[in-house]
């Protein structure tokens, strides 16, 4: 088996469930007994809790990065890119880092304030490369690879049959696919005149067949208003809210796959007519590196209250 690379005592220490030039190595090593071979590819991914003082507290919780980010009792405070030893090379995993705020329980265990859970999260991209790095060294006795395990529809941290095909298959890879729409009810195309305040909404959901990166900067919604300036804002299932001059800015940590966020209102005082608002998404793909743009919807609504959509 080529898994279980490593998961220390302590949280400063690195956690990760493989390694792409460890697989390699080992399937080198292993052909030298001359006895045919599979080579153990891991599918799962680790969820470590570590208590307040950076000490490992359990090994196996069940908790995933979809979890945590929508847990009001934890912060996302580092994202990374797991790279391959000795080398500046993406080795298909993400290894995400979740403190809590606030004494709480998880998984009905208890956790103090500043409480970590450290996750490696693997992905399809990473099947990918574990296949190639155990081809790579040409064992005459490797007879192929065998995956632990196929993950059930409910397990979050284990990867199903489809990731795992299309990781074999190397093409079609899943990706992330962020739509928005910006909600607003003309009410029967009552006039709107200069000075009145507006309620809008906004909505962003993923219909691809992935996750996308989990990260606290990149995952956003831009709204950008003309003629137009924001009185108030509410995040309402967002992350976070941001208000600057004529552009609010929506964060979410993670985007599942099938998920849909809606925003609290957003109350705009009109300054001229039309009034116009450009809305889209960017997304960091569950690569982390790859950022993925929704289209543009565009909202202009007229003196009359009658409201023109349109998207490029």
């Amino acid at each position: 088996m080529l898994y279980d690379y490593a998961k220390d005592k302590y949280v400063s220490v690195m956690v990760r469930v493989t390694d792409t030039k460890w697989i390699e190595d080992w399937v080198a090593k292993t052909d030298k007994l001359e006895v045919p071979f599979y080579a153990g590819i891991p599918t799962y991914s680790y969820s470590v809790i570590y208590d307040k003082k950076g000490k490992r507290y359990v090994s196996w919780a069940k908790s995933s990065p979809e979890d945590l980010s929508q847990n009001p009792d934890f912060e996302l405070i580092k994202s990374k890119r797991a790279s391959v030893r000795g080398a500046d090379e993406y080795n298909g995993d993400n290894v995400y880092t979740f403190k809590a705020i606030r004494d709480t329980y998880l998984e009905n265990y208890e956790l103090k304030k500043g409480s970590k859970v450290k996750i490696d999260f693997v992905t399809p991209y990473g099947i990918t490369r574990y296949i190639e790095a155990s081809k790579k060294s040409e064992a005459r006795n490797l007879l192929g690879v065998a995956f632990f395990r196929y993950g059930y529809s409910h397990e979050e941290l284990v990867l199903g049959y489809r990731d795992i095909s299309r990781a074999i298959e190397k093409g079609n890879m899943p990706v992330s696919r962020p739509e928005v729409e910006i909600l607003f009810n003309s009410q029967g195309h009552i006039p709107i005149k200069i000075g009145d305040v507006i309620k809008i909404g906004v909505i962003l959901k993923n219909t691809g067949e992935s996750p996308s990166f989990c990260t606290s900067n990149n995952n956003k919604v831009i709204l950008e208003i003309v003629n137009g300036n924001p009185v108030k804002s509410y995040r309402g299932a967002f992350e976070e809210i941001e208000s600057k001059d004529k552009k609010i800015t929506l964060k979410e940590y993670l985007l599942a796959d099938g998920e849909l966020i809606m925003s609290g209102g957003i109350y705009i005082e009109v300054e001229e007519l039309p009034l116009v608002l450009n809305c889209h998404a960017e997304i960091t793909d569950i690569d982390g590196e790859n950022e993925i743009y929704s289209k543009t919807q565009i909202l202009m609504i007229s003196e009359d209250g009658t409201e023109t959509r349109s998207t490029r």
